[in-house]
């Protein structure tokens, strides 16, 4: 018996050690697969070890029944494959692991399409590895709680998609998401994680040029990461601050450090050969040794089999600019940019790196010959523009604009040709409001109408979410925004003809402008790049180019003038010295053009989107207002569609909106701001209106968005605010009922004013706002103009209450006379500066704030509204004659 009970015990000591055995084996298979990556790439184990290793543990998971675990084997070994340099072996295995898995498992599949979409990156199929990014967007949202079950996997895909996305430079969605990153990494206590997340913030504080917030990120990235083949990438993105910021002392010690431990990440051969050149790069801009960094990319291109990186094309660069022979390395330098193979078949789909390849082609049109330089930039240009169009939040175009800019600069120095010029001049003007126009009337060509549907949602939640300041939910907005891009890139894909009118649309040219212009107009497009002004002049009898070199002081002298007309001066006299100036720098070189002309378009540039030139004065109190009649626009593509697409109806309906005539009602209102006073000459200013009249309590936000759309004309009398530093929190007030009173930018951009001939904004500084380079103001009225309405008379600076009511209703009597729209302000200014008001207040300040942006066509008013008055009257006198003629008759 009891050797029996023995028996029994020692099988039971038996099983249990088995148990044991095989838990212990199984948690020693799961920490040696996931040390296989890292010990290849420290070069502890070879590339065939580590495939061996990789199918023993696989196939051991399969036996103890570990199915999703097995299910990772084509994971591992693509991504040595990856660390290999082998992506095209590395994408064909890991397709294969993505169709075996079975069942359906989120976690599973996340890892895969983010490894997945890396393979695509290395192979430079960037849609592939748009593909797999965006798959795992749409995992993630749909199923949040990956974030707690795999944080690593999730944090390393917000790392590598950010790194994906810093290429099209949409700064604030980056940090979004980075953040994101961050907060997700910190929590979890993930510090090798954190350090890769810091190092891209770093590099995205780079590239907004805030270099003391990158050195901050770059120096706690070093300091969380412990490894040493990753930590020398951080050594060196600080190491290129240090040039940024000028401290080569600093930049000595680093570059040590950084090389003694190169050697540490020789397995991982890509890293490894992109950090030697690096340093060779920063060696260069200390002692200037082009043999040095010769020999360095013929390293790298040998061991990495050519492959294509923003540090080769800045290798290049840099070897061109120390070499006699600079047009052969600029023009490696746009190869090392591109993923084609010559520069006669680059697409704008082949540009990998945007800023390298225009900043090389810049250089390399600069040592060639001028009609080839010419083709060059023009050709360059036209990619520019397309890649522009391809980029799908406004935060992306407008900094890819500023970049752009140089370009033509370039391209206005090297050909001076009138056509080519304007040209030059032309690409950099408004694209954004162009590409958005474009978009908002053209979403019927062959587009799903569920996907315009879809897209229409999502930018209602977007602004209700960015307008919500305090309650917005970052995570959910970054979420959505995200959304947004893959959905606009969808729309594109789906729909060929709308892509392909999109991408393939020319800008207006010199010779289409100068063709629909009348014998006593003019045409100015002006362009400013530092100390240079450029100004295309057409007429019908001529097309000019005037350059002309400004003074060091010019923007103090602008500065100044600006400051002058836009603030009140109460009854202060007006200095004429700064206009006469500007007159002479602005307006007086292109006189000689300018004979029997008295109609002008302007398409003005930067600093000169905030001055309305019929102040300018060519004598002591003799403005160009007395001689010119002055319209204005965004560009000449969007005044050339605006005047030929113009929809011709008869005006029949029109809305003024006055919420703050009412002093008493207003000041008593518990929703209202303290800066928004009574406007009490408001209620005149749209008395003239024939049409409906909202004031005060009538004048809500509710109202405008239920009846907008019937009427022809809208002219609103109100306050305004203007944030310059976000434009989407500029406002027009409607009367505050509620908290929500308040029409934002956000807002006005997704209006339909298909329908709408004209908008009058007099409200404070309506015109003013953000300015962009090329893109002007980014102000109120430019909403109304993105809203789709061809012509906007507005407000640059804050409005004085009396002096606007008076001009806005001689406007009224103008248009409904019939003439042109510009003619109708000027007359407006010019009757207020003769009567006894405008004697009172003798200064710009009170007149030259109106201006028109858009279409310069009379409006169509119907007979019945341009003489509703006289045709009453008329009628009440006929029936008067009729009824005395009766009683005489009955008498």
């Amino acid at each position: 018996m009891i050797i029996d009970k023995l028996k029994y015990v020692f099988l039971f000591l038996l099983c249990y050690h088995n148990i044991v055995a095989q838990q212990i084996s199984y948690d020693s298979l799961w920490k040696e697969r996931d040390r296989i990556p890292n010990s290849f790439i420290e070069g502890k184990i070879t590339e065939k070890q580590a495939f061996s290793r990789i199918e023993y543990i696989h196939n051991e998971f399969k036996k103890r029944g570990k199915i999703t675990l097995s299910q990772e084997k084509e994971l591992f070994t693509s991504a040595i494959y990856y660390f290999s340099n082998k992506p095209e072996i590395g994408i064909a295995t890991i397709k294969k692991g993505i169709k075996n898995i079975r069942p359906k498992n989120d976690s599973l599949s996340f890892k895969y399409y983010n490894l997945a979409a890396l393979l695509h990156k290395a192979n430079e199929d960037y849609a592939e590895t748009s593909t797999y990014f965006n798959k795992n967007f749409y995992l993630l949202k749909n199923n949040p709680s990956l974030e707690t079950t795999i944080p690593e996997e999730v944090i390393a895909f917000y790392n590598n998609y950010t790194s994906f996305l810093a290429r099209s430079g949409d700064f604030d969605l980056l940090e979004n998401i980075l953040f994101r990153a961050l907060n997700l990494s910190t929590r979890l206590k993930k510090n090798d994680y954190k350090g890769i997340i810091e190092s891209q913030i770093a590099e995205l504080y780079v590239k907004r040029k805030d270099f003391t917030l990158a050195q901050n990120f770059i120096k706690q990235s070093i300091k969380d990461t412990k490894k040493p083949y990753y930590k020398i990438t951080r050594l060196l993105t600080l190491g290129e601050i240090y040039i940024q910021v000028n401290e080569p002392k600093n930049l000595r010690g680093l570059l040590k450090e950084a090389k003694s431990i190169l050697e540490l990440s020789k397995n991982e051969e890509d890293k490894y050969h992109l950090s030697k050149l690096r340093i060779a790069l920063l060696e260069n801009q200390i002692t200037e040794s082009p043999s040095l960094l010769s020999n360095e990319i013929e390293t790298y291109k040998r061991n990495t089999n050519n492959k294509k990186s923003s540090y080769l094309g800045n290798a290049y660069i840099q070897l061109g600019d120390l070499s006699s022979n600079k047009a052969k390395y600029y023009s490696e330098a746009v190869l090392a940019s591109v993923a084609a193979s010559d520069l006669t078949s680059i697409k704008a789909e082949d540009v990998i790196f945007p800023d390298i390849y225009m900043l090389a082609n810049k250089k390399l049109a600069g040592v060639q010959d001028h009609n080839t330089a010419t083709k060059t930039l023009e050709n360059t240009a036209k990619i520019a523009t397309q890649i522009n169009k391809s980029l799908v939040f406004e935060d992306q175009k407008y900094a890819f604009e500023e970049e752009f800019r140089t370009l033509l600069n370039q391209g206005l120095l090297i050909n001076t040709n009138p056509n080519t010029a304007f040209h030059f001049i032309e690409l950099g003007k408004a694209k954004v409001l162009n590409d958005a126009l474009f978009d908002k009337y053209n979403k019927h060509l062959n587009v799903k109408p569920e996907l315009v549907k879809a897209e229409k949602d999502l930018l209602k939640k977007i602004n209700k979410l960015r307008l919500n300041t305090d309650k917005t939910d970052k995570k959910e907005l970054t979420g959505l925004e995200l959304e947004l891009g893959i959905l606009k890139k969808k729309i594109e894909k789906e729909s060929p003809q709308y892509f392909k009118l999109k991408y393939e649309q020319e800008i207006v040219n010199a010779e289409q402008i100068q063709k629909g212009l009348a014998t006593n107009a003019a045409f100015l497009n002006y362009f400013r790049e530092h100390n240079t002004l450029y100004i295309s002049v057409i007429t019908k009898e001529k097309i000019a180019l005037v350059k002309k070199a400004l003074p060091e002081n010019y923007l103090e002298i602008i500065r100044n003038f600006i400051k002058t007309l836009y603030k009140n001066p109460g009854l202060g006299t007006y200095k004429q010295t700064q206009s006469h100036l500007i007159y002479t720098l602005l307006f007086e070189p292109i006189l000689p053009f300018l004979k029997d002309k008295n109609r002008i378009t302007v398409i003005r540039d930067v600093e000169l989107n905030l001055i309305p030139f019929e102040v300018l004065e060519s004598k002591p109190s003799e403005y160009l207002i007395d001689k010119y009649t002055f319209s204005y626009d965004y560009s000449a593509s969007i005044h050339y569609a605006n005047k030929n697409n113009l929809r011709q109806y008869l005006i029949k309906n029109q809305m003024g909106i006055a919420p703050f005539a009412d002093k008493n009602s207003i000041l008593k209102n518990t929703f209202r701001e303290k800066d928004l006073n009574p406007l009490p000459y408001s209620d005149e200013e749209i008395s003239k209106i024939s049409g409906s009249i909202f004031r005060n309590n009538e004048a809500t936000k509710n109202r405008f968005m239920e009846d907008y759309r019937k009427h022809d004309v809208i002219h609103f009398a109100t306050h305004a605010q203007v944030d310059d530093s976000d434009p989407s929190k500029s406002f027009i007030a409607f009367f505050p009922n509620s908290k929500d009173y308040k029409l934002f930018t956000e807002e006005l951009y997704n209006l339909d004013l298909s329908k709408t001939q004209l908008v009058i904004l007099s409200a404070c500084e309506a015109g003013n706002g953000k300015l962009l380079a090329g893109e002007g103001l980014l102000s109120l009225s430019r909403g109304f103009s993105y809203a789709g309405c061809p012509a906007v008379i507005t407000t640059l600076w804050k409005a004085h209450d009396e002096s606007s009511a008076w001009i806005s209703s001689r406007i009224h009597k103008y248009l409904n006379d019939g003439l042109e729209k510009a003619e109708a302000v000027r007359k407006a200014k010019i009757d207020f500066r003769n009567s006894d008001l405008g004697k009172a207040f003798d200064h710009p300040y009170y007149w030259a704030n109106f201006i028109l942006i858009g279409n310069d066509a009379p409006l169509q008013i119907s007979f019945w509204n341009k003489y509703q008055w006289q045709l009453i009257l008329g009628l009440v006198v006929l029936v008067l004659i009729a009824f005395l003629a009766y009683k005489k008759s009955k008498r």
